[in-house]
C-alpha cells in the first residue's frame, strides 16, 4: 500500500517536471519579432503595415484589443456574416469570458504565410476564407498583433497551444487545426 502511494506521488512529480520542461522549451524556441498596431477600418494603411511582415516563415500570432468585448455583439455579428456568406470563426465558452477578468485576447493562431493570413483576419481578402474578417464587424477598432517566429517548426502546434492556454482568446479554437 505504501509503495503504491509513493509510486503515485513519484508519477505526479515526474509529470509535473516534464510539463515544466516543455514550457521552458517552448519559450526557448519561440522568438518575439514585433507588435503591429492596426485599425480595422483603415485598409490602405493596414496593407502598408502588413507589407513589413515576413512571409514563408512559421509564425505564431496573438491578436489583442484594449476594447471591451461583448460576446452578444460578437454572436450577432457572426450570424450576420454567416448570412452574408463569410467563412466563420468560433466563439469560445461564454462562462469563461463573461466575468470581471474578461480576456482582451481575440485570437491566437499560427501560419507559414503570416502576411496572407493576417490579411484574411483583418478582412482584406476573400470572404469565404475561415477567418475573423475584423473589418466587417469590429469596425474602426484598434488591435495589436504580437508576432513570434517559431524556431522549432516541428513543435509549432505545442507552442501555439501554450499561448492559447495562457491568453484564453475569445475567438478561435485550441488544438490541431
Amino acid at each position: 500500500m505504501v509503495q503504491t502511494e509513493i509510486n503515485n506521488e513519484l508519477k505526479i512529480l515526474v509529470e509535473k517536471y516534464i510539463n515544466e520542461l516543455q514550457i521552458i522549451k517552448s519559450h526557448i524556441n519561440v522568438k518575439y519579432i514585433s507588435t503591429l498596431k492596426i485599425n480595422t477600418s483603415n485598409e490602405s494603411e493596414n496593407i502598408k503595415v502588413l507589407k513589413t511582415v515576413k512571409n514563408n516563415i512559421p509564425m505564431i500570432y496573438i491578436i489583442r484589443t484594449n476594447e471591451t468585448i461583448n460576446i452578444e455583439e460578437i454572436e450577432a455579428a457572426k450570424k450576420k456574416l454567416k448570412a452574408d456568406g463569410f467563412g466563420m470563426f468560433r466563439i469560445n465558452c461564454k462562462k469563461i469570458y463573461n466575468n470581471s477578468n474578461q480576456s482582451k485576447c481575440l485570437y491566437v493562431g499560427s501560419s507559414k504565410k503570416l502576411r496572407d493570413r493576417l490579411k484574411q483576419h483583418i478582412g482584406i481578402t476573400s470572404k469565404s476564407t475561415y477567418a475573423l474578417h475584423l473589418s466587417e464587424w469590429w469596425k474602426n477598432k484598434e488591435i495589436e498583433i504580437e508576432i513570434y517566429e517559431v524556431v522549432d517548426f516541428n513543435n509549432m502546434q505545442l507552442y501555439e497551444d501554450r499561448l492559447w492556454q495562457k491568453n484564453k482568446p475569445i475567438l478561435g479554437r485550441e488544438g490541431k487545426k
